[in-house]
């Protein structure tokens, strides 16, 4: 959103910062994360304040503001604070009718120091110079190495080039008799100095209402000469793509149509933080915003490649049906085939004997073991297919829910309702018109997406999926006052009972469910009253050299469970 701010409205703003900062003490430098640069300021009467510069790429913004806080918990800038800390402001004034502001520093004893404020949107730069215009150091510089001019450190500071116009004082009604305003409105910001498209369209706007394109023009420049300021804060809807939506600030009240949500402001500083504070919650929503849409990306790659690697259900059961139908084939023929065979040819009776189909053998096998093992085979592709199935109508289910909060945050303005798509994305993802629990934020960047359930009493568990996730779960996801559980000698995944914060020991109900999940995912699944190990993670420890998923317990307790899953679970 770029921002509107015409150099004759920086005029009027470089006048209320003289007044407002003259004799302030300069305490520390910092910068934010909303790329707002602050100067923290002592005042006269003791009071604390702060000029506040916005640095962002089509926005540049300076103001001051008298509820400076604390600046503990930012970015400071040593080196350049030391230049200036303990120096007292001496002036504030605008540098030839440019969107450029001279701070004037100074202390009793020593020589002056100048701070350039060039507010560019395109190009915002910060310099500090001494008193002969000796570039002392460079703070910002979006704009020091174009054709016109070069700034380096040690430099002499050189303004940005005059353009080649005339000044608003020589402009006269027969001057602009000669301009085709009726055709192009912005022609006068193409010829005076100081005047912007904005203000070119504003005098357009007016000389129409008057009929005079002159009487329009004076009428500005008379209240711009006389100081008289009234502060207005606007904003440009977007017409189009090429003219995005913008912000802006005028020493009148605008008339022409584009302006949009008009509103007064007792000065100009008022109505410049009015615009500062507005875009830093904005750019605070939008920072949440993209956070969400990165997380909601991350999970989409993930389910599309669930997607992708289930793709092959159609084919597992394709297989399963041609693994039954050669154990089928065997078993009828078992009298014409010999033990130690490693093909044979067998009469298709789907196909009513009219067709033959090649069999392969395992030789060390009898015709009865060979048909088992082709039943086997056929249940395990039956099983194959049939998960793959599931999870393959599960990825569908996932991308089709994320793809709708994907397209609704791109036009969301509501902090409210990204609230709620903050708290559906961050931790449930809807599946099929339920909440289905999803990975947190951590468990996202750490690359896992542990199993989840909850169980008496509140608690959650984490469930490894493999031997990696539960290498990432143990000892880098799970806290050390979670409690920790694995089948006793059987393999199986790692599972944590989450406790947080300040939470209690959980209940004996609570321990039985979690240490029954952990013996449901563990190879003694079919068994009764299974031995679970279980101990605070803080007593599990990673062994050195060992294959990912292997962990040592330094103290632990069994308890004897059947393998089972919470009621209602969700995986």
């Amino acid at each position: 959103m770029p921002l509107i701010l015409g150099s004759f409205a920086v005029t009027f703003l470089a006048r209320e910062l003289d007044a407002l900062l003259r004799g302030n003490e300069i305490r520390s430098v910092y910068i934010s994360d909303d790329r707002v640069l602050s100067f923290s300021l002592r005042e006269k009467a003791g009071s604390a304040s702060a000029l506040r510069f916005l640095h962002a790429p089509g926005f540049s913004l300076l103001c001051m503001d008298r509820r400076a806080g604390s600046d503990a918990g930012f970015t400071h800038l040593p080196r350049f604070e030391n230049l200036i800390r303990g120096l007292s402001i001496a002036e504030v004034r605008q540098v030839d009718l440019d969107r450029i502001v001279k701070v004037v520093l100074g202390a009793h004893g020593a020589s002056e120091l100048n701070l350039y404020f060039e507010l560019n949107p395109s190009l915002p730069n910060l310099f500090l110079t001494d008193a002969a215009g000796i570039i002392l150091a460079m703070l910002l510089r979006a704009g020091t190495r174009t054709r016109t001019r070069r700034l380096d450190g040690g430099r002499r500071y050189i303004p940005p080039p005059a353009p080649c116009k005339i000044g608003p004082s020589e402009v006269d009604e027969k001057y602009l008799g000669t301009l085709d305003w009726w055709q192009d409105d912005r022609v006068l910001s193409h010829s005076v100095v100081g005047v912007g498209p904005f203000l070119s369209r504003e005098v357009a706007q007016r000389a129409r209402g008057y009929g005079s394109y002159f009487k329009a023009y004076d009428e500005l420049m008379s209240a711009y000469r006389r100081g008289d300021s009234k502060p207005h804060v606007f904003s440009v809807p977007q017409q189009s793509h090429n003219r995005p939506s913008s912000i802006g600030v005028t020493w009148y009240r605008p008339e022409q149509k584009g302006a949009a949500e008009i509103r007064s402001a007792p000065t100009m500083n008022d109505a410049a933080l009015e615009i500062l504070k507005s875009l830093t919650v904005s750019r605070a929503f939008d920072r949440r915003r993209d956070r969400v849409m990165k997380t909601i990306a991350r999970e989409a790659r993930k389910w599309r490649k669930v997607e992708a690697e289930t793709r092959d259900a159609a084919s597992e059961a394709e297989a399963a049906a041609t693994y039954r139908k050669y154990g089928e084939l065997i078993m009828a023929s078992l009298d014409n085939i010999r033990k130690g065979a490693r093909e044979v040819m067998l009469s298709d009776l789907h196909s009513g004997g009219r067709k033959s189909v090649s069999v392969v053998l395992q030789p060390h096998l009898t015709p009865q073991a060979n048909a088992q093992a082709y039943f086997k085979k056929a249940r395990k592709s039956a099983r194959r297919a049939g998960l793959a199935q599931q999870k393959l109508e599960t990825a569908r289910r996932r991308l089709s829910a994320l793809n709708e909060v994907s397209l609704e945050l791109q036009s969301l303005n509501d902090p409210r309702r990204l609230t709620e798509i903050e708290e559906r994305v961050l931790f449930v993802v809807p599946d099929g018109g339920t909440d289905k629990p999803a990975e947190d934020e951590r468990a996202l960047r750490l690359g896992i997406r542990p199993r989840r359930y909850s169980i008496v009493g509140g608690w959650t568990v984490f469930v490894g999926r493999s031997a990696k996730e539960n290498d990432v779960l143990t000892h880098r996801y799970a806290a050390p006052g979670d409690i920790w559980f694995h089948a006793r000698q059987a393999q199986g995944a790692h599972v944590v009972l989450r406790r947080g914060k300040g939470r209690a020991q959980p209940a004996k109900q609570a321990i039985e469910e979690a240490a029954a999940i952990a013996a449901y995912y563990s190879k003694a699944r079919t068994s009764t009253q299974v031995p679970v190990s279980y101990t605070e993670k803080r007593y599990v420890k990673k062994v050195r050299k060992a294959p990912p998923g292997t962990a040592a317990m330094l103290r632990e307790k069994v308890i004897f469970v059947d393998p089972r899953l919470p009621r209602g679970h969700n995986t």
